[in-house]
């Protein structure tokens, strides 16, 4: 029987792929319905949905769930940024936004890109090193400009104009240098799929 975490991780390669899932143990179900696949749990129902016809495709994933953390572990390492606030029934958007070669991508707290700016700019005569930072500007990554903070907020300022996030927000951002996770592509699923080996492994009809 699938473990959650190899469930969780062929239903996101195959939305990335465009394939409708269809897997399933006895906490979480994956399947496609009219075109979206949704991963479903039977504590928490839906967790996260997607449109299998979108290529590349958007994902939503409901935030505050106990899967949350390795589904945006998972789509980061597929290059997947979520971004915006959660909508009116608590999902946020994952967009695929390639990490630019040369450059490490990451999610943290704002704070810590707060830190590097700081380092950076202490370290260097002028702004160019800092410049080096990358942050997410529309569908694509901006040089920050300049960062200030006030009161726990830090406004961003790049070429496409000024954000603000709170200190402790998650944001995405580049820094300089490759790793390996930075640079993964999707891979096989290393889960059995339930079409495949004959396994009926489902839920009672009511249990979502």
């Amino acid at each position: 029987m699938l473990s959650d975490t190899e469930l969780i991780e062929s239903f996101v390669e195959d939305s990335i792929r465009g394939r409708e899932a269809l897997l399933a143990n006895k906490l979480l179900l994956a399947e496609c319905r009219f075109g979206t696949n949704q991963l479903m749990s039977k504590q928490a129902g839906l967790l996260a949905k997607v449109s299998v016809k979108e290529q590349p495709p958007q994902f939503w994933v409901r935030q505050s769930t106990p899967n949350q953390a390795l589904l945006d572990e998972l789509l980061q390492r597929h290059q997947f940024i979520g971004s915006g606030e959660p909508d009116g029934e608590g999902f946020v958007s994952y967009e695929y936004l390639p990490v630019k070669q040369g450059y490490t991508l990451n999610r943290q707290p704002a704070r810590a890109l707060w830190k590097n700016w700081r380092t950076l700019y202490r370290m260097q005569e002028n702004m160019a090193k800092a410049q080096k930072l990358l942050v997410k500007g529309g569908h694509d990554w901006e040089e920050v400009k300049k960062i200030t903070v006030s009161n726990q907020l830090m406004f961003i300022e790049t070429a496409e104009g000024e954000t603000v996030s709170h200190m402790d927000d998650a944001i995405a951002w580049l820094s300089e240098g490759q790793t390996e996770e930075a640079t993964a592509r999707v891979t096989p699923a290393r889960a059995r799929r339930t079409e495949s080996t004959g396994e009926n492994i489902g839920f009672p009809t009511d249990a979502f």
